[in-house]
């Protein structure tokens, strides 16, 4: 039978995906609202100081009109594979998998206890390795606003997943070594909290490369991805995998989605569009939406030339 804490899991899972799944009626009238409002004002004005730049940069680039991101992205290229390789590389394998760092400890940290070759980790000392987690979450969360502004999405959604894979490597390899310190064991659990900030930029990252229109969807079917997981994770973990050794658990729900995801998902992704357009690496964005245009199928001459603003409401990235 399942245990007690995967029950409840799995009904604050079924909680959190019903909620996603009214939030996805939801996102499809804001897209239709916004398709609608495209088609009365089909050619949005850009700043006046947005538009002075982009006017000196086509002169400089041979007479190209300025376009800014959203649009390029919407109107040129569409959507198609290299959307939905980030997507499912970026978004899901590394934003979505998250959860496991927010609920596996509920069903580690029993077999931690039970666990002899880790006197020091028990049920007393066990909270405040818990408590140190979500403490590295909240200071993360409050420094992951000036990495974006920084460094950029994908450097911070790098950051993030290398950061998670490697606290799951040290998770499993330490505590044996220390004879389950739980001051050891406290400070992978806040290293691993503070990284998940960063990690969790991933699903604004590939929202960001669908176009306007769809960007509230992905949003949705990244969350419902989230919710489901729960559900997954605690029927497994709370039932077939119960007599499972605790490492196995962690490196197959912590540590592999961020290996598909560093290998796959961020070596197919580029940077931030806005983001090298604010930092004036306009060619550098051209080139990406080339790349975006060639994987989709398109024409990638038109990018090639494209003069780019930043789509409005983007600052730093964020």
């Amino acid at each position: 039978p399942a245990s007690p804490p995967s029950l409840r899991l799995v009904l604050a899972g079924s909680v959190g995906l019903l909620s996603d799944l009214l939030a996805t009626r939801q996102a499809r009238h804001c897209d239709k609202q916004q398709q609608r409002q495209q088609q009365q004002h089909p050619l949005p004005k850009l700043p006046a100081a947005a538009e002075a730049a982009a006017a000196a940069g086509a002169a400089a680039e041979g007479g190209a009109d300025p376009v800014s991101a959203d649009v390029a992205l919407e109107r040129t290229f569409g959507s198609g594979k290299y959307q939905l390789g980030v997507a499912c590389g970026v978004g899901l394998c590394i934003y979505s998998s998250t959860v496991a760092v927010n609920l596996l400890p509920v069903f580690l940290d029993i077999k931690l206890a039970e666990d002899p070759s880790l006197p020091g980790l028990t049920q007393e000392t066990l909270p405040m390795a818990s408590t140190a987690l979500f403490s590295g979450w909240l200071v993360g969360s409050l420094c992951v606003g000036w990495l974006v502004d920084r460094l950029g999405k994908k450097a911070v959604v790098r950051l993030g997943a290398w950061g998670i894979l490697l606290c799951t490597l040290a998770a499993v390899m330490l505590p044996p070594l220390t004879a389950g310190s739980i001051a050891v064991f406290a400070a992978i659990r806040f290293a691993m909290g503070f990284l998940l900030a960063p990690a969790v930029v991933a699903g604004l990252f590939a929202q960001e490369f669908a176009p306007p229109a769809w960007r509230n969807r992905v949003m949705v079917a990244l969350n419902v991805a989230y919710s489901l997981l729960s559900i997954l994770m605690a029927c497994a973990c709370g039932t077939i995998s119960r007599h499972l050794d605790w490492r196995y658990e962690l490196l197959f729900w912590c540590g592999a989605p961020m290996v598909v995801g560093l290998l796959f998902g961020l070596r197919l992704a580029g940077e931030s569009l806005d983001y090298l357009v604010e930092k004036g690496r306009r060619h550098e964005a051209a080139a990406l939406l080339a790349a975006i245009a060639r994987a989709n199928g398109a024409d990638p001459a038109a990018a090639e030339g494209a003069v780019l603003v930043a789509s409005e409401g983007a600052a730093g990235g964020a």
